[in-house]
């Protein structure tokens, strides 16, 4: 984590694959969900700016119905807060 970054860039620099945090998240996710791709993708969709849970589905390629549930484990796991 950059310390002179803002929150957006720092997020998104975890999600560049080949980063050291970037590993440590997939592995952390591995561990913690069944998922992990689709968790990478919602996240990735937050990263971008997307806030509507449509936003968020539709970028993530996931039925919005759905959506729910990986957003409440995502927040269990302390990586997601609701504004």
């Amino acid at each position: 984590m950059d310390p002179n970054a803002g929150p957006e860039e720092n997020t998104k620099s975890i999600l560049e694959p080949g980063t050291y945090l970037y590993d440590k998240a997939i592995n952390f996710l591995r561990q913690e969900v069944k998922e992990p791709q689709m968790y990478l993708s919602i996240l990735a969709a937050v990263a971008e700016g997307r806030q509507r849970s449509s936003e968020v589905a539709s970028m993530a390629k996931i039925d919005p119905r759905g959506l729910t549930k990986y957003i409440v484990v995502l927040e269990e796991l302390d990586i997601l807060e609701r504004g």
